[in-house]
């Protein structure tokens, strides 16, 4: 919502906006592998992980909730000040709730196919929330609002709610594995150490690739979509378009949740690199049906590309969540220690870091089209041309980068499952010197 709020509505230039935000990602660069030090270090009552959860998930929600509230009629730099101000601050409340998280769901389950069924239900609840946050803009039009800006003012504050009150799920409602309560008593890893084994993960390392690889080309062209609807597709038309955004949105979240059980069970079949692989080229084909289904006469076709791409990007990220604990298992192997808390903080970085790369491209590939946003009339023809034929073909380059990517990843089924073969062994023989020393 930074673009619509405070690109189109209070006049902030999209090359600054997008500049600012990625300074917050980039700070994540520092925050994230710190809070995975400190999450796996931890030793509480509440475990490793919770403790950071409740924190972050207060924090998170109060300050998403206020960053809406800038005031009316401020100069640019004000407002660049306020947006940098506060995404900073939600980035690290973002950041103490989402490592040790992430790291949670690492550690549920050790079975290589139960991995993905976990991440199953962890990406299908975000389905749900991404429904809600789709709904954003049209709820922002709603009459009883004066205008955009005030819509989501409010909108901020009941968002904010719910993602405290989610938030408290976590925290109250999960066990963690056995494996996970062992590690804890492991002896504490230093920071630059965890870093370093972290990223020697070959496994992971390809991992790490495709996702900035894919985060880079879809978030480089994510407000091209929110433009392309709006000047192309309805002329400007901010209410009109907000219907038709909202549609092709909950499509994109529909279909993503309904492709869950078959990515599920093709993962059981194939394996996850193959199942993933798939579903790659079913977003890349979503992506090329965008040059004819964002049509002024059709304006709802647009809910094509956004459902095939829901289905395959859904099962993105699913899989790739589904293949970091496979590596986890590997980097014990070879170190005798259990990071998943580095793990998340590593990956979540490099998430944060393809979005925040993307977000200093946006605002330049959105100039290089031409887009004036202090023109009354319409774009240019030439410029909605541009628009259209980079929000097309800038996701297939990296969708064809990030299958070639997979093609190295090493980490099979059987290699899999002969990784935990070999810990369950050293974890016996290690349980059973113990209990003889006792004795």
């Amino acid at each position: 919502m930074l673009n619509p709020i405070f690109n189109v509505n209070l006049g902030v230039s999209p090359v600054m906006l997008g500049l600012v935000m990625a300074i917050s990602r980039f700070y994540d660069a520092f925050t994230d592998p710190l809070m995975g030090s400190i999450s796996d270090n931890t030793r509480s009552k509440m475990g490793r992980r919770r403790p950071y959860i409740a924190l972050g998930g207060f924090l998170g929600a109060f300050f998403f909730a206020l960053i809406w509230w800038a005031p009316r009629e401020a100069s640019e730099t004000f407002y660049l000040g306020w947006i940098l101000i506060g995404s900073l601050t939600l980035s690290t409340a973002f950041t103490i709730f989402s490592v040790p998280y992430i790291a949670l769901s690492f550690e549920l389950t050790p079975d290589y196919h139960e991995r993905t069924r976990v991440m199953a239900y962890k990406v299908a609840m975000g389905m749900i929330g991404g429904v809600l946050v789709g709904s954003f803009f049209w709820l922002t039009q709603r009459s009883f609002f004066t205008d955009t800006v005030e819509g989501m003012r409010y909108v901020g504050i009941v968002a904010g709610v719910v993602i405290f009150l989610v938030a408290m799920i976590p925290v109250f409602f999960t066990k963690e594995h056995p494996n996970a309560v062992r590690a804890a008593s492991q002896d504490k890893v230093s920071f630059v150490s965890s870093v370093r084994t972290t990223l020697s993960v070959r496994p992971f390392q390809i991992i790490i690739a495709v996702t900035v690889l894919l985060l880079f080309s879809l978030h480089l062209v994510q407000q091209l979509g929110f433009y392309v609807n709006l000047y192309y597709v309805y002329d400007g038309n901010q209410a009109a378009s907000a219907n038709a955004h909202f549609a092709a949105m909950t499509s994109y979240q529909v279909f993503a949740f309904c492709s869950i059980p078959v990515v599920t069970k093709l993962a059981g079949r194939v394996g996850k690199r193959y199942a993933l692989m798939v579903f790659l080229l079913l977003a890349m084909i979503g992506s090329a049906s965008k040059w004819v289904c964002y049509n002024p006469a059709y304006p709802y076709l647009q809910i094509i590309p956004n459902a095939l791409m829901g289905s395959g990007l859904a099962a993105t990220w699913l899989l790739l969540n589904a293949m970091i604990p496979d590596a986890c298992d590997l980097d014990e192997l070879s170190s005798g220690t259990r990071r998943e808390g580095m793990f998340s903080a590593v990956y979540s970085w490099t998430f944060k870091v393809g979005i925040g790369l993307a977000l200093i491209g946006a605002g330049y590939v959105l100039n290089i089209t031409g887009f004036d946003a202090t023109l009354e009339s319409p774009q240019s023809d030439g410029t909605l041309w541009w628009m259209r034929l980079l929000f097309t073909l800038l996701p297939i380059a990296g969708i064809c980068t990030a299958i070639f990517a997979l093609k190295k990843y090493p980490l099979t089924e059987d290699k899999a499952y002969e990784v935990r073969c070999e810990l369950d062994t050293r974890r016996t023989e290690r349980a059973l010197a113990g209990s003889f020393e006792k004795h």
